[in-house]
């Protein structure tokens, strides 16, 4: 049997300040066993970000899934690290990521004040936990499934934000979502642990959709964490 554990988190893919919960998450995680790591990230690059990592050289790109992933991988003695499907031009101008930056410029017309109330209040939420508890904190906060569940809610209220058709932005989506189960399912050898990083609106889909697989079985990070 083959086990997935996918760790998702709305600041995955935006730089991290010095946090004193790394080495926790990393020695918790190690206890997974992973023998592939996997990250929402360009299939050549991460390799190269990889490397840039294990010579102690700063890469071009600073991301909290390489601060959590590259120790790891360190830790574990893995040589080589794994990508699945970059954000594409064709459907990442919707991604959380633009939606929280769109929240703090208050640039969110259309949107009624009951949805802005609680959107922001999210968007800001995410901030204190880094500013004042730790990222290990805010990871096992938006792991759990009611915020997995949220993720999905606010990128369909980006996809209002922006003025997309709400069917061709779905089908873009999940076209995405199934790319990069694709990418994954290509990986797999028997016996396989797989740890996959990305953002926490991919999720709920990943995991259904590997765990549709008779010989694949979904981890929750929360037994981790």
């Amino acid at each position: 049997m083959v086990q997935v554990m996918i760790v998702g988190s709305s600041v995955m893919t935006l730089p991290l300040k010095e946090d004193p919960s790394l080495l926790t998450i990393v020695g918790h995680l190690a206890n997974y066993k992973p023998n592939k790591l996997i990250f929402q990230w360009d299939r050549h690059d991460i390799q190269e970000a990889f490397r840039h990592y294990l010579r102690r050289s700063k890469y071009k790109e600073d991301k909290t899934m390489f601060h959590i992933g590259f120790p790891l991988a360190d830790h574990l003695n893995h040589d080589q690290v794994f990508g699945f499907a970059w954000q594409g031009t064709e459907d990442g101008h919707f991604g959380f990521t633009h939606f929280v930056q769109a929240l703090k410029n208050q640039d969110l017309p259309g949107l009624s004040p009951g949805i802005l109330k609680e959107i922001q209040a999210f968007g800001h939420l995410v901030d204190q936990v880094l500013d004042q508890d730790t990222l290990r904190d805010l990871l096992v906060y938006e792991n759990t499934s009611h915020m997995v569940e949220k993720a999905n809610w606010y990128r369909q209220q980006v996809v209002h934000l922006m003025g997309l058709d709400p069917k061709e932005a779905e089908c873009a989506w999940q076209y995405r979502n199934l790319n990069m189960t694709s990418h994954v399912l290509n990986m797999v050898e028997r016996q396989d642990r797989l740890l996959i990083f990305c953002h926490l609106d991919h999720v709920k889909t990943l995991a259904y959709m590997l765990g549709q697989s008779d010989v694949i079985q979904v981890v929750s990070p929360l037994d981790y964490l």
